[in-house]
C-alpha cells in the first residue's frame, strides 16, 4: 500500500491558495508525525520542497493506493481512451484511490492526546459557523437574522459576512477561521449554491467540517438542486432545501438541533414560527 498527501495553503505572494503533493509514502506514521501532526499542533511543516508556516494551511488531505503513484496512473490510462490521468487526477478518482483523511487525522488526535492527557480537561465552546459564499449575502443576512431573533449572538454565531459576527478589523482572515476550527466545538451551516462551489474558501471550510467530524447541516438556496450538491456533503446527506413543502418542518429540526448543541433553553413556538416563516418568505425571493 501507498500513501499521498496533498495541501492546500495560502501563498502570500500570489494571493491566492496553492497546492501542492508528496506520493508514494510507505507507511502512515510517517505522514502523521511529520505532516499531520505539525499542522494540527500549528507548527512549521516542510513539504514539497516548501516551508508552510503555522496557519497557512487550509487543507490536508490523505490518499491510498494499492500500487506507487505512477503505477497507478499507467494502470488508469490503460483503462481509459479518452481521459489523460495526471498523479494529481488518481487522488481525486475514487476508483483508483481511497481518501483515508479523516483516518489518519483521528489517529494524529488520539497521539496528541496521549501525549497531553490534561488536553481534554478543557470542553470547547460550542459554536455555531455558517459556511458561505460572500455573493449569497442577502440569504445568509435573512438567516443570521432568524437565527439572532431566536437567541443566538456573537459568543455562540460567527458569520464572515454580517457585521458584528464577523472577524475583526485588522485580524488575519485565515489564521481566526483557522482557530475557529481548532478552539471551538463546531455546528457547521452550509449554504450551498452554485455560488458556493465558485469559492475555493468555501471549499476548505467545507473540507476541514469533514475532517474534524465536526455535526453539520446544508440549506440550499432557491436555485439550488439536491442532484448540484457535490464534495463530501453531497446530495446523499439530508438538506433542507428553502421552496420544498418539508422545509418549516425541517428547519424546527434544525433550531432544537442547534439549541441543544448550545445548550440554549426553549423558546416560545409561537416566536419561532413567526421568525422561520420570515425567513422563508425571504429566501424565496432571493434570485
Amino acid at each position: 500500500m501507498y500513501y499521498h498527501v496533498r495541501i492546500d495553503y495560502y501563498n502570500d505572494k500570489l494571493k491566492g491558495i496553492k497546492t501542492l503533493y508528496e506520493y508514494d509514502y510507505t507507511d502512515i506514521e510517517t505522514i502523521v508525525s511529520n505532516v499531520v501532526i505539525k499542522y494540527l499542533s500549528n507548527e512549521r511543516i516542510l513539504f514539497d520542497g516548501a516551508v508552510l508556516a503555522p496557519g497557512t494551511i487550509e487543507l490536508v488531505h490523505v490518499y491510498s493506493t494499492e500500487n506507487n503513484i505512477d503505477s497507478t496512473k499507467e494502470i488508469a490510462n490503460s483503462h481509459n481512451n479518452y481521459v489523460v490521468y495526471s498523479q494529481s487526477d488518481i487522488l481525486k478518482s475514487r476508483e483508483y484511490s481511497k481518501d483515508i483523511t479523516r483516518e489518519v487525522m483521528n489517529k494524529a488526535k488520539e497521539q496528541l492526546n496521549n501525549n497531553n492527557p490534561l488536553k481534554n480537561s478543557f470542553a470547547k465552546k460550542p459554536m455555531v459557523f455558517i459556511s458561505h459564499s460572500s455573493k449569497d449575502y442577502d440569504f445568509v443576512e435573512a438567516l443570521t437574522d432568524m437565527l439572532q431573533h431566536i437567541g443566538l449572538t456573537h459568543e455562540n454565531l460567527f458569520c464572515s459576512s454580517i457585521p458584528g459576527l464577523w472577524i475583526g478589523l485588522s485580524q488575519d482572515i485565515f489564521e481566526s477561521l483557522r482557530q475557529l476550527f481548532q478552539e471551538y466545538d463546531l455546528y457547521v451551516i452550509f449554504v450551498q449554491s452554485h455560488r458556493y462551489y465558485e469559492s475555493a474558501a468555501s471549499l476548505n471550510e467545507m473540507g476541514a467540517a469533514w475532517v474534524l467530524q465536526t455535526k453539520f447541516c446544508s440549506i440550499l438556496t432557491k436555485d439550488m438542486n439536491y442532484d448540484d450538491m457535490k464534495g463530501v456533503f453531497d446530495k446523499n446527506k439530508i438538506a433542507i432545501k428553502v421552496n420544498d413543502n418539508d422545509a418549516p418542518y425541517r428547519l424546527t429540526e434544525l433550531k432544537n438541533d442547534i439549541f441543544k448543541f448550545l445548550h440554549l433553553d426553549p423558546i416560545d413556538e409561537t416566536r419561532w414560527e413567526r421568525e422561520r416563516t420570515k425567513f422563508l418568505k425571504q429566501v424565496k425571493e432571493i434570485l
